[in-house]
């Protein structure tokens, strides 16, 4: 269905699962969270909810799109690359831009 819509908003998609009675709000919570562990789809944009005032009213909004659409739109080519080398150039990368902190909670998620 993201592939069919990219950059759907959370919202619709939900309604458009069949998933919007609030007994199936935690399943399809958990499954977005189980695609974006995968990879299948990331977050395209988080949008502030306004009143016609253009202040902040209720909850933001959050669209996904395929990663495959993601990365075409941003230039990125998606080579295939081994774990290793990854989990290398991710630690390289965070290395210059995160504190001693940052960087032991990051070694403990990609195990590096």
């Amino acid at each position: 269905m993201i592939s069919e819509e990219e950059g759907i908003d959370t919202r619709v998609l939900r309604v458009k699962a069949g998933m919007k009675d609030k007994e199936k709000k935690k399943p399809f919570d958990q499954a977005l969270l189980e695609l974006q562990g995968s990879m299948d789809i990331v977050v395209s944009v988080t949008k502030e909810k306004t009143n016609e005032s253009g202040e902040k009213n209720g909850w933001s909004s959050t669209s996904f799109e395929t990663l495959d659409n993601w990365s075409r739109n941003n230039h990125l080519d998606l080579g295939k690359i081994e774990m290793d080398e990854a989990k290398e150039e991710l630690k390289n990368h965070f290395v210059k831009i995160g504190s001693p902190e940052s960087m032991k909670v990051l070694g403990k998620v990609f195990k590096f």
